[in-house]
């Protein structure tokens, strides 16, 4: 599965659930980035989208991510057009919930529910 049809999956979903996201087109100025920069009820979110089987960053999006998340938001990697991670990762309407762990050496921050 070819990583053009997780992103156009991606941006479907980000669309169905309101969430405003930006698609940064690199052209060699200023900082680099990473696929999908997303803001939904009031969270910042990254996601790096790859093509199914792959599933790991190259050494300047890691950079990125850690910095996402250093900086309190959320990111992770996307590879499958059915986007099971991102169904898993990103809160929808208004649930309720907060986001636990987080750094590239210990794995991504994970969205935790509240009871």
């Amino acid at each position: 599965m070819r990583e053009k049809m997780v992103k156009e999956s991606l941006k479907k979903y980000l669309k169905s659930i309101g969430a405003y996201y930006f698609m940064p087109v690199q052209m060699g100025y200023g900082s680099c980035t990473i696929d999908f920069l997303i803001c939904h009820s009031g969270r910042f979110f990254g996601i790096e989208t790859k093509q199914e089987g792959i599933d790991e960053p190259t050494p300047r999006q890691a950079l990125v991510m850690s910095a996402i998340i250093a900086a309190g938001g959320h990111a992770w990697i996307e590879n499958s057009v059915g986007l099971e991670k991102t169904r898993e990762l990103l809160p929808i309407g208004s649930r309720l919930g907060h986001w636990e762990g987080g750094s590239m050496e210990d794995g991504p921050n994970v969205w935790v529910w509240d009871r």
